[in-house]
């Protein structure tokens, strides 16, 4: 019969305490344990005033020097020292059943003979025998039993057979907890611990675990604001800038009540009337306030208050408002995804025809103008260049050359040395060395497109109703290699810069392409639109403006000046270079499609790797001294119809662009017809840095899938059975036909005429006939 024995000693119950409680600490010590910041300072080479702030700011927010951190280390020091303690006590206790081994207790050799055993049986028990001094009652058992096991042939046996000279004993379980805990006198109070455990503690815990996550939806945004985001831009088509921030400043994120990280003040109001008085938008804000409920809420008014504050550059109460602009901000970028990704689904869902508006793509280039904005706190229709360090916009009015006024970024990059430092002599030193660098580190990005529809023949080749690939290679640059090595270059030669022999083009247009420094192609430089002088060789090569990465030169500007010659400079492109471009680029195409089986960028276990990838991705850090926290480089891609302005593809998020990165946009191709797109590449975080290339697609008709039928019959021989089954008449089978000739009778009922034509204009032969032309051979 089986026993059941409890730890008396507690020493098995050790085990048990110390596997509970190490996988009660390993994983809290893993999830919970106290880290400091990777990085607690930009590493942006900048040195202005709000730079130097941020990064104060930055190491003021490391969580190694909190108390709260401390203290959480010193428990989980406590939790490891008890487990430590736990398994040295474990490792101490002795093992209850060991194998029993009558040699061992006897002190002899297994090859002992029974002689020896004896003399060590004798010896051992004058030692141990109770009568003498120094006797073991215990000891002596185990020697007489032991003798017994190796001299007697029964307890031989018994102890070869059961393990135990005295023969099969019931079996045993040990449980690794003490007896108390099953004593009756002692239920009442495990039963509590049980129910408290249990029914009170867990229920509770789970409770508030649900309603905590029933409060938020997606990438931890609360559900009010997710409803409150899809009711206005489905209500409101085209978004402009202005409301798309109005939206923003309602999030509920912003709300005391709704998140307790939020802060208000007694003082707020009064912090918040006064701002209102420094914004040119305080009338604007009052009938807003005014006009609908849901923007005159505090949190609304302070919210969006704030965030136009920090647009526009207005210092804040330091105390007060600007704590509440720093948490503001920080919120923004992932509020703003949240709002592009319900464009993006209700736009769908109103192709599918379950949502009657259909938002506009206007919604979508002002949320991520906004999202640009806040990043670096630059003001809706301001300079692109107030991006750039210890640039202010009243400096802005002398950034002029040769009565050329530099409008973006590009520009500014363009111009040699001696321009750029000539129109920015009222800085110093070290600010004209920030501005350098932070410069140099501005991204420039090439979009190379490619269209194929994946899974098909022929590849290149588009049909109506086609699930079309379009692969948007990016490759990122930067300022300096870009536009800095070639003023050198030219500065060393003695040449005129790039930016001297062509017109600058506005802000609106800067945010075109980004063009490809190679050498122009023949044909495609600059045309003399008047004055009548002809431009040298030299001059044409080095003033014309670079060729486009879809090999055509770039659109005249429309605020085109003279030039010292009076010459109005424009870019145009050769009719006959355009076309042997678009010639080489169908063959090599036509090239790269022959023979090919299989694309390494389509391998499915890369894509599966690159999937199960769970390292974040790091781009490039961002010059953001406003933004409160360190920020990397992210880009939005999408395609929209040129002519519709309509989406036609998600919105694709890029936030590991360092090099080199390929992005797929699925779309299903329209209707037969040349159909022109946009392919859009828009940062994040900078201003005027955009990418656009248009997309032409020749779209074929739909492939017409042949009905090929697996038997064929002639007209006569479908006529001919359906006047027989109209008759009444009886149709043979094969197998019926095979009887008959088996049986030696003529078979034709159920035959068609000999050797009549099919539809294809073969003739059809029958199985007997095939037989007799076999004979007849033989």
């Amino acid at each position: 019969m089986a026993q059941i024995e409890y730890d008396e000693e507690g020493g098995i119950s050790l085990y048990f305490f110390a596997a509970f409680w190490g996988l009660l600490l390993i994983p809290l010590t893993y999830f919970y344990w106290p880290r400091g910041q990777k990085k607690v300072s930009s590493t942006v080479p900048c040195k202005c005033k709000q730079c130097a702030l941020k990064n104060e700011l930055l190491s003021r927010k490391n969580p190694t020097s909190t108390l709260g951190n401390w203290i959480k280390r010193l428990l989980f020091l406590v939790g490891w020292v008890i487990l430590v303690l736990l398994i040295m006590q474990a490792s101490k206790v002795e093992k209850d059943y060991v194998d029993y081994d009558p040699f061992l207790i006897l002190n002899v050799d297994r090859g002992a003979t029974k002689s020896e055993i004896k003399k060590a049986y004798r010896e051992l028990s004058l030692k141990y025998h109770p009568d003498k001094e120094g006797g073991d009652d215990v000891k002596f058992m185990q020697i007489s039993k032991a003798h017994a096991a190796l001299t007697d042939e029964e307890a031989k046996e018994n102890w070869e057979k059961y393990g135990n000279p005295d023969g099969p004993k019931a079996a045993t379980f040990g449980i690794a907890l003490p007896s108390w805990i099953v004593d009756k006198n002692n239920s009442i109070y495990v039963l509590g611990i049980y129910v408290a455990c249990f029914m009170v503690i867990l229920p509770i815990v789970v409770s508030m675990w649900w309603a905590k996550s029933n409060k938020t939806a997606g990438e931890k945004i609360h559900v009010l604001t997710n409803q409150l985001y899809h009711d206005y831009i489905h209500r409101t088509p085209g978004m402009s800038l202005k409301m798309v921030l109005k939206v923003l400043s309602t999030s509920f994120e912003f709300d005391k009540k709704s998140n307790p990280e939020m802060i208000f003040r007694p003082t707020d109001e009064q912090d918040v009337k006064k701002v209102q008085r420094e914004l040119p938008t305080a009338q604007e804000d009052k009938k807003t306030a005014a006009a609908t409920k849901v923007f005159s809420y505090p949190h609304s008014v302070k919210a969006r208050t704030v965030l136009n504050a920090h647009m526009l550059r207005v210092a804040l109460p330091a105390n007060t408002l600007e704590i509440d602009r720093q948490y503001i901000v920080s919120k923004t970028p992932m509020l703003m995804q949240e709002m592009v990704n319900i464009f993006v689904k209700l736009l769908f869902l109103h192709l599918q025809g379950r949502v009657p508006n259909k938002v506009k793509l206007v919604s979508l280039e002002s949320m991520i103008r906004l999202h640009q904005y806040l990043v670096q706190a630059v003001g809706e229709g301001k300079s692109p260049l107030l991006q750039l360090p210890h640039l202010h916009e009243s400096q802005l009015k002398q950034l002029s050359v040769r009565k050329r006024e530099v409008k973006s970024l590009e520009h500014l990059a363009r111009l040699s040395n001696k321009e750029r430092e000539s129109i920015l002599n009222f800085m110093e030193q070290q600010e004209y060395q920030d501005l350098m660098n932070v410069l140099g580190l501005l991204p420039v990005v090439y979009l190379d497109v490619e269209t194929q529809v994946i899974d098909d023949e022929d590849r290149q080749e588009i049909t109506a109703h086609s699930i079309v690939t379009v692969k948007c290679r990016l490759r990122r640059e930067s300022f300096k290699n870009v536009y800095f090595s070639q003023n050198e270059k030219s500065d060393q030669n003695g040449t005129p810069s790039k930016s001297n022999g062509y017109a600058v083009q506005s802000q609106e247009n800067n945010n075109n392409n980004h063009q490809k420094h190679n050498k122009p192609k023949k044909g495609m430089g600059r045309k003399q639109v008047r004055g009548g002088k002809k431009l040298n060789k030299n001059q044409n090569n080095a003033d014309s403006k670079p060729v486009t990465e879809n090999g055509k030169g770039d659109e005249p500007s429309e605020n085109a000046e003279e030039d010292e010659n009076g010459v109005v400079v424009a870019d145009g492109t050769n009719e006959s270079a355009e076309k042997e471009s678009e010639q080489a680029t169908t063959t090599n195409n036509d090239d790269s499609s022959d023979g090919e089986l299989w694309d390494p960028e389509e391998d499915p276990a890369k894509k599966l790797r690159e999937l199960l990838d769970s390292k974040p991705k790091t781009s490039v850090e961002v010059h953001c001294p406003y933004y409160p926290e360190i920020r990397q480089e992210g880009w939005w891609v999408y395609m929209c119809e040129a002519k519709t302005q309509m989406l036609k593809s998600p919105v694709e998020k890029v936030c590991g662009l360092k090099d080199m990165e390929t992005v797929e946009l699925k779309f299903t191709a329209p209707e037969k017809g040349h159909y022109t797109y946009n392919v859009h590449v828009r940062s994040d975080c900078y201003v005027g840095l955009d990418v656009e290339k248009e997309l032409k697609l020749h779209v074929l008709p739909a492939k017409v899938i042949e009905d090929t039928k697996q038997w064929h019959f002639s007209d006569d021989e479908e006529k001919e059975d359906e006047g027989k089954s109209g008759s009444g008449e009886e149709t043979v089978t094969d197998d019926d036909e095979d009887d008959d000739s088996g049986e030696g009778k003529g078979g034709a009922k159920g035959k068609g005429k000999e050797n009549d034509e099919d539809d294809d204009g073969y003739t059809d032969i029958s199985d007997d006939e095939e037989d007799d032309d076999s004979d007849n051979s033989e």
